[in-house]
């Protein structure tokens, strides 16, 4: 019993840790960003420790020049261009794709009127569901190791040294056919 319960904490582990740190969940924006104007968006602190892929994609009936600024930790990510430029392209239809972690916010600022969409991927529910699953994994892990091993064959009895007779059959005897 000590050894399935031992195994099956390890696997929630590993499981969790994966849930956790490995971004399979997509979320996605679609908006309309008019001239003059512009998209500030990122994802929030939590329980994500991976790297969180971030894909911008526009179109717009002109050449357009598409800027993505960093705005640090700032969630308000004021309206200035003065932040550093993660990244630029001039197109009329493209996408941007570049890696960043919870907690960093963007300012995306198009110089014409673009339909945006904006996708990322992060880890289950926030890595919540992982992180859950790695605590209970440790929890099965350590009560497993904690379980006591089932006992190995017995000893075999020592002989009797006083062997006792067998009782008296108190049956009647019968005679033999």
């Amino acid at each position: 019993m000590r050894l399935p319960v031992v195994a099956f904490g390890v696997v929630l582990i590993l499981a969790g840790a994966a849930l956790w740190y490995v971004p399979l969940t997509s979320a996605t924006t679609t908006i309309q960003v008019p001239v003059g104007d512009a998209y500030d968006f990122g994802v929030p602190t939590g329980y994500i420790v991976a790297g969180i892929p971030y894909t911008a994609s526009w179109n717009s009936g002109s050449l357009t020049n598409v800027t993505i600024y960093s705005c640090g930790t700032n969630s308000a990510c004021p309206n200035e261009v003065s932040a550093p430029v993660v990244a630029q392209r001039d197109a009329s239809s493209g996408s941007l794709k570049w890696t960043s972690s919870a907690g960093h916010y963007f300012l995306l600022v198009p110089n014409t009127t673009v339909n945006l969409t904006l996708s990322y991927l992060e880890p289950v529910s926030g890595g919540l569901v992982g992180l859950g699953a790695l605590g209970l994994g440790a929890i099965v892990l350590v009560v497993g190791l904690a379980l006591r091993r089932p006992p190995t064959d017995a000893p075999a009895a020592s002989p009797d040294p006083h062997p006792t007779k067998p009782a008296p059959s108190t049956a009647p005897d019968r005679p033999p056919k």
